[in-house]
């Protein structure tokens, strides 16, 4: 079985970074979605934060691994509820196809103990306008205790997770509880 390692801290770290960044240096840079050159800079700048305050923050020696969470980090991520939590406020997508995401309205689901999601990213509806990202993007994947979601993107609220990052027992992760 693999260990998990909260590292709740390191996300909410990288978000706030992230945040200030845009909404102060970034936001008001943005003339025109088809030709901002701005925006290809900001994802840069958005990589290079995530690989410095998540990534190397989190994960201390093996580079495959490195490399997984920064191109694929739904696999080794995780995203739980807070503790308590029964029931959250999600909005699922439609079935996936393509890059295009067709989001259905909020629905309040009841979620089994312990259930998980990949972590995408953190979401925000209109990202070149004032963000706060109150939203995080996830997936259920199909080994999900919820079938009818398998598949599937998902939507929840920011404030209900913390995040769990699982080891295999080739690496050398730092070790937190949860």
């Amino acid at each position: 079985m693999n260990s998990m390692n909260d590292v709740t801290e390191s996300l909410w770290e990288y978000l706030e970074a992230k945040r200030h960044l845009w909404n102060i240096h970034f936001r008001g840079k943005v003339d025109s979605l088809q030709h901002c050159p701005i925006l290809d800079e900001f994802e840069k700048i958005d990589r290079s934060l995530f690989r410095a305050l998540v990534v190397e923050d989190i994960v201390n020696s093996d580079d495959a691994s490195r490399r997984r969470l920064i191109e694929k980090p739904w696999e080794l991520l995780r995203v739980y509820l807070q503790p308590g939590l029964e029931s959250i406020r999600m909005i699922v997508s439609d079935p996936i196809s393509g890059l295009n995401r067709s989001w259905n309205r909020p629905e309040i689901l009841k979620v089994p103990e312990e259930f998980d999601f990949g972590f995408i990213e953190f979401f925000e509806w209109n990202r070149y306008g004032y963000t706060n990202f109150p939203l995080i993007r996830v997936t259920v994947d199909h080994r999900s205790k919820m079938p009818a979601l398998s598949g599937r993107e998902a939507l929840i609220e920011s404030g209900q997770a913390r995040f769990v990052l699982l080891a295999t027992h080739s690496e050398s992760l730092p070790i937190a509880t949860m």
